[in-house]
């Protein structure tokens, strides 16, 4: 287990120190638009299953409003937390409102 963990952490460790190395050779417009490329990397994990499961476009639309809401309201807290806040919030009220069924055992 240690050794997996430690090729794991090292490889995560090497894996940020190269990619700050590279980004600091890129012009400024390519890593301001690589800002841009995460929000859109991210959509496209959300889209596929919001498509296909009303659960998950439910909590990404409640998501969203309360993320505006911590935007324009609640300005005293900062972006990282309001988007933990967001998102576990979300999450636990779709949990409430329609849990997701477990199949049957097969006997």
């Amino acid at each position: 287990f240690l050794g997996a963990g430690l090729i794991a952490a090292l490889g995560w460790t090497l894996g940020t120190a190269c990619g700050a190395m590279a980004g600091s050779l890129l012009p400024m417009s390519v890593r301001l638009s690589l800002g841009a490329l995460l929000y859109g990397m991210f959509i496209a994990i959300i889209i596929p299953p919001a498509r296909k499961e009303r659960g998950v476009l439910f909590t990404v639309i409640i998501a969203a409003a309360i993320s505006i809401l911590f935007k324009y309201v609640f300005t005293a807290v900062s972006g990282g937390f309001a988007v933990i806040i967001s998102s576990v919030t979300a999450a636990a009220v779709i949990a409430l409102i329609a849990p997701v069924k477990e199949e049957e055992e097969c006997r």
